[in-house]
C-alpha cells in the first residue's frame, strides 16, 4: 500500500512539473514591454522548464541585456559558488533598489553542481566583478541549472 501511495505521489508531482513546463514561452512584447510581468511569467511560472538546462538557455529567453550579477556563496566558504543572482539593472542601481526594499526583477539561479574557485582559478577575478561581461557569460553559459526563481517584493 505504501509503495502505491509513493508511486502515485511521484506521478502527481511529475505531472505537475510537466504541466508547469507546458506553459509556452512568451516574448517581452506579449507583456507590452512590462519587464516585471515578463520575468514573473517566464522565469517563475515556467521555472520548471529551465531545470536541467544551461544558463545559456535562460540568456536566450531573457531578451533583456544583463547588466550585473552576484555569485551566491556560503557564509563559511567564499570559494564555492552554488548559484547566481542576475540583474537587468546595473549593480549600483540594484544596490540602491535593495536598500529601498525594491527587489524586483532579480533572477536567482542555483547550479546543479557548485563552482569551486580552484576549478576556475584563472577566472576568479572576473567572477568577483559585478558587471556582466561577455567573459562572464563564456565562463558560466554551459553551467547546468538545478533551480531558478525570481525575487519580486
Amino acid at each position: 500500500m505504501k509503495n502505491n501511495i509513493l508511486i502515485f505521489a511521484f506521478l502527481v508531482f511529475g505531472y505537475l512539473a510537466q504541466a508547469q513546463c507546458a506553459l509556452p514561452y512568451k516574448p517581452l512584447s506579449s507583456f507590452a514591454n512590462d519587464t516585471t510581468a515578463f520575468i514573473n511569467y517566464n522565469f517563475s511560472d515556467r521555472a520548471a522548464c529551465y531545470v536541467g538546462k544551461t544558463l545559456n538557455d535562460v540568456l536566450q529567453d531573457l531578451q533583456i541585456p544583463l547588466q550585473s550579477f552576484l555569485n551566491l556563496d556560503t557564509w563559511d566558504d567564499y570559494t564555492v559558488y552554488y548559484g547566481l543572482y542576475i540583474y537587468i539593472y546595473p549593480y549600483n542601481t540594484m544596490r540602491y533598489r535593495t536598500q529601498h526594499k525594491n527587489y524586483s526583477n532579480i533572477i536567482v539561479i542555483r547550479w546543479a553542481t557548485n563552482i569551486s574557485a580552484t576549478d576556475i582559478d584563472s577566472y576568479a577575478d572576473k567572477l568577483y566583478s559585478e558587471k556582466w561581461t561577455p567573459q562572464i557569460e563564456n565562463i558560466l553559459k554551459n553551467r547546468v541549472i538545478k533551480d531558478i526563481g525570481i525575487i519580486n517584493r
